[in-house]
């Protein structure tokens, strides 16, 4: 039985995986401008933005984003990040970034609750655009994530993402429905026997 009980628990583990279906926020139909913290894009009410340090999002679209409305922690004077808050547990976050003149590097850490689960650092090319990726996952899942730019100057650079996707955990019930379904199928093997 504790044999089975694991080969379940693995095996719903790989299904919830299979399952996870990719989403994509759109910010083409949100209007431009301040956004407070706790601003979710029209396209999906699966993720909020918060600023880590006050509350200055901003909806932006210039050059750096190829004039595709993107968000951007607006001024890093206060050393802020920009937070990814998922309503459920997501398996990976991915992004384009810009706003990156200069030296320096994005980092994008997950968190389940408080404790860091997963990071990723990807180093500056230096030309503002965004056309660099970073992205994070981690199989156990996690539900929120901050991205931060460190190029060691005081005030640093506000992060600027567009392109933002990410994999969403299948609900419990779906999880617990394809648990019983193999556990139902185990035992009809069995019975068979």
């Amino acid at each position: 039985m504790k044999k089975l009980i694991t080969v379940l628990a693995g095996a719903c583990l790989l299904a919830a995986q299979s399952f996870a279906s990719l989403v994509s926020v759109d910010f083409s139909m949100d209007t431009l401008g301040p956004k407070s913290n706790g601003f979710q894009s029209g396209s999906t009410a699966l993720m909020s933005f918060n600023d880590t340090v006050g509350s200055d999002l901003l909806l932006y679209s210039g050059i750096e984003s190829g004039f595709q409305n993107s968000l951007v922690s607006n001024t890093d004077f206060d050393q802020s990040g920009l937070e990814f808050v998922a309503a459920s547990q997501i398996f990976g976050l991915s992004m384009r970034f810009g706003n990156d003149l200069g030296t320096g590097n994005a980092i994008l850490t997950a968190f389940n609750g408080m404790t860091q689960v997963a990071q990723s650092t990807v180093a500056f090319n230096g030309n503002s655009v965004s056309d660099q990726s970073i992205s994070v996952a981690f199989a156990g899942g996690f539900n929120r994530a901050v991205l931060v730019y460190d190029n060691g100057t005081p005030g640093g650079r506000a992060e600027l993402v567009t392109g933002i996707q990410f994999e969403t955990v299948p609900e419990p019930m779906t999880m617990t429905v394809l648990a019983l379904g193999a556990l139902a199928a185990h035992r009809r093997r069995h019975k068979k026997a």
